[in-house]
């Protein structure tokens, strides 16, 4: 990571953020390829996208962060938020 240091929530909302961003562009909007209330992913492009070299890059920045500088309420989002890219990016990897 080369650039300053963020404060490790606001990383960690940037990285759901990003997350979201990549996840977003895996989803098909065609309406007539499935049933209504059920997603079709095409993964294959969102994990080409420029979202997910921005996202991954930006996971380099968690090595650096301080957590130890966080409220235990901020720690437990701070994880949590880790958490929840690691199992998208876990998930669109799996597809």
């Amino acid at each position: 990571w080369d650039d300053e240091v963020g404060d490790a929530l606001e990383v960690s909302i940037n990285l759901v953020n990003l997350m979201t961003e990549v996840y977003q562009k895996a989803i098909i909007e065609d309406e007539e390829d499935h049933e209504e209330g059920q997603e079709i992913l095409d993964v294959s492009e969102s994990l080409k996208s420029v979202e997910y070299k921005k996202y991954i890059a930006a996971c380099s920045e968690l090595e650096l962060v301080d957590i130890l500088l966080l409220s235990r309420p901020q720690r437990i989002a701070f994880f949590l938020n880790v958490y929840q890219c690691m199992y998208v990016h876990f998930f669109l990897k799996k597809i």
